[in-house]
């Protein structure tokens, strides 16, 4: 007798690692703050071996050998692509590709690469950048380092900007599936202006948030020059 294959019922985390403390840091918030038992991990690595200046941490072979280390606990639901660069494109374009074919529902960056932090801190490295706005799949870009274990009672707070759209609800639904709803808390944001429906939206976040078992807190800024 044939066992049917189960639907999945988890998300497929893709994390793209170049070596980077950023990239190891979203790793670690992905597999220690956000993975459920149903998820499953892929983590993506573009190398070219031509690139022999690189850190120690960051050359092809050594990210590979921690990051084996890393997901061998995880079995069949733990996986890495390796692949070498790709003349037919750079390697953002590669990453989001990889990304595409692991069939990922949400795909996690650090907020800079192997270069490092920029002299201003809000501004994201180019790959991360890309990535955002050629997205395979929902971004979540960390920008700092942060665990569950250290916030209090093991809850982080989410916020999602809400102008009543159908992709802004869509997105709301989204970080309901990656959240933690026994701890975890969302701030819905929205913003009045002119021809907005306040408290219809309002009103579909209460009932949104009620079918999903999510804590919410509506949260309503004013633009005074409307």
């Amino acid at each position: 007798m044939v066992e049917e294959n189960k639907p999945k019922t988890g998300n497929n985390y893709f994390v793209a690692h170049d070596g980077s403390q950023a990239s190891i840091d979203a790793f670690k918030l992905v597999s220690g703050s956000l993975m459920t038992k149903d998820d499953e991990l892929t983590i993506g690595h573009v190398f070219n071996h031509s690139k022999t200046y690189l850190e120690h941490r960051m050359k092809p072979d050594n990210v590979k050998a921690e990051v084996d280390a890393e997901i061998v606990g995880y079995g069949h639901k733990g996986n890495m692509m390796w692949e070498p660069a790709h003349s037919g494109m750079t390697t953002k374009e590669h990453v989001c590709d990889m990304a595409k074919r692991s069939e990922a529902t949400i795909m996690a960056v650090g907020w800079h690469g192997r270069k490092g932090p920029k002299t201003d801190p809000t501004i994201m490295g180019s790959a991360v950048q890309h990535i955002s706005i050629n997205p395979p799949c929902p971004v979540l870009i960390l920008k700092d380092a942060i665990a569950r274990k250290d916030k209090e009672r093991g809850a982080f707070r989410w916020a999602v900007l809400v102008d009543g759209s159908p992709k802004s609800w869509a997105m709301f639904r989204f970080v309901a599936t990656i959240l933690d709803k026994a701890k975890d808390e969302v701030h819905i944001i929205t913003v009045n202006k002119v021809n907005t429906d306040i408290k219809a939206i309002q009103e579909y976040a209460e009932q949104e948030s009620k079918s999903l078992g999510v804590k919410y807190k509506f949260i309503r800024l004013e633009r005074p020059l409307d």
